[in-house]
């Protein structure tokens, strides 16, 4: 392991493995193995900042927010092999892409603005994003400001308590062997 600050983004549907962003010069997606194994998928060295991973539901996509256009954009590659082409999901700026069930959607935030854009996951096409709703400016500056119910109806939104002071949130691991001690009581 490196150094370098690491912000989790995504497990994969198998649950075997854990995509994330490391921050250095620069932001690479990188991918740790939650089932002990030692070979995991490298996702590749474009030299650009990419974060923001994402899998599809059956795990054959990987979703992603890359600045290799000058602004950040949501593109699509094939995953595990990540070397293919990859298709750009949101044609005005994108960050933040998450899956419906399905996998026919991808929904991104642009700007204070929440896009959906249809995907199909047998050609890997995209469809035109059209904006769904938006947000308050308030939630600007979180790492990830919002998330979607898997059939894509319901949106669960981060808004700071005091939007000029900066939150903190503590994450809990390991906490099954807690829960089923306290359960088995």
């Amino acid at each position: 392991m490196t150094p370098l600050d690491k912000f989790p983004s995504a497990v994969s549907p198998d649950g075997k493995l854990l995509a994330y962003t490391e921050w250095g010069d620069d932001r690479n997606i990188r991918f740790a193995a939650l089932d002990g194994r030692r070979d995991v998928p490298e996702f590749p060295n474009t030299r650009r900042n990419e974060e923001h991973a994402a899998f599809s539901p059956d795990g054959r996509w990987i979703a992603f927010a890359s600045d290799e256009s000058g602004k950040n954009e949501v593109y699509v590659r094939p995953f595990p092999n990540m070397s293919a082409r990859r298709a750009q999901i949101s044609t005005n700026g994108g960050t933040e892409p998450h899956w419906t069930r399905g996998g026919h959607e991808i929904v991104f935030r642009r700007g204070d603005a929440i896009v959906a854009a249809s995907f199909d996951p047998t050609t890997g096409a995209p469809g035109v994003p059209s904006v769904l709703f938006t947000l308050p400016s308030a939630n600007e500056g979180f790492r990830n400001t919002y998330d979607v119910t898997p059939d894509g109806a319901r949106f669960l939104l981060a808004k700071p308590l005091y939007p000029s002071e900066d939150a903190s949130v503590t994450m809990v691991v390991n906490w099954f062997p807690e829960l089923r001690a306290k359960l088995a009581k």
